[in-house]
């Protein structure tokens, strides 16, 4: 995978995990937590050590079905032990999370691609791109 600078994982990972783990927690039903101030702390928790822990391992990750076997059970540990969720709410969550993230690339990806008249190279060896993107 592509090289993220701090920058791109300051502006865009670590807001684009929090979105989307929010997200994913709200679809698997379990909008009430988010009144617990407890939570909202695993929440900030969960979406910092996942962005870090992403940021070193991805440079070993050498394609897209690799990387989200990785997510997917790097998440589904993450909300097991932070977040207190039972085995298949984690896997569930984490599943739903990777999901919207994937969606959402490829539904903005090619019109930004079009829009900018560039390639899918540029967009990642650019934070402003990366966070125009996002």
């Amino acid at each position: 995978m592509d090289k993220i600078s701090i920058v791109s994982l300051l502006t865009v990972s670590f807001p684009e995990t929090l979105l989307f783990t929010l997200l994913a927690v709200i679809l698997v039903g379990k909008a009430n937590l988010l009144k617990n101030r407890i939570f909202i702390i695993r929440l900030l928790v969960y979406s910092i050590i996942s962005t870090v822990a992403f940021y070193f391992i991805r440079p070993y990750v050498e394609n897209i079905v690799e990387n989200i076997i990785v997510s997917l059970i790097m998440y589904s540990l993450l909300f097991i032990f932070i977040m207190g969720f039972r085995v298949y709410e984690a896997v569930l969550t984490a599943f739903i999370s990777i999901v919207l993230v994937v969606v959402i690339e490829i539904l903005y990806m090619e019109p930004y691609l079009a829009i900018r008249g560039i390639k899918i190279e540029q967009v990642y060896e650019s934070d402003l791109h990366r966070f125009l993107l996002t």
